[in-house]
């Protein structure tokens, strides 16, 4: 009889997770079936904050105004709490517009971590000022 009463509330509680979207997260990636959390930077808001939850992923779009002469570069993160999954990417604006750059994380444990990005030279040559940089504080949540 007991074990019955067990594999009912085992059943149940499968259940009201696949009805309430609750889905764990892929074996090989980390990541949950729900949509990318996609923040777009802007020159007013140098530092910022956002909240997700583990197995979420975190998209970073960064104005990339100088073009390819200049690369995005992850200064500080804690891996532990946010793992990169993509590369920093740059992608052209249209008609000789401004173009974005592009890297995406995914939420592995409850924690939080800051994200510093710095705007440098792609040559690496020196400059005598930060051209631009960002400071996201994130917070992972169960």
């Amino acid at each position: 009889m007991n074990f019955r009463v067990f594999f009912f509330c085992l059943a149940a509680g499968a259940a009201a997770a696949v009805l309430t979207g609750c889905a764990a997260p892929s074996a090989v990636t980390g990541r949950n079936m729900s949509p990318a959390v996609v923040m777009t930077l802007t020159p007013e808001e140098r530092q910022t904050t956002v909240t997700v939850r583990i197995g979420d992923e975190l998209q970073f779009v960064l104005p990339a105004n100088r073009g390819p002469a200049f690369v995005w570069q992850i200064v500080s993160n804690d891996p532990r709490c946010l793992r990169q999954s993509s590369g920093v990417v740059f992608a052209p604006g249209a008609a000789g517009g401004a173009g974005v750059s592009t890297v995406s994380f995914i939420a592995q444990r409850p924690s939080r971590s800051f994200i510093r990005f710095a705007y440098v030279p792609a040559n690496g040559a020196k400059e005598k000022e930060l051209v631009d940089a960002y400071q996201i504080l994130v917070t992972v949540r169960i």
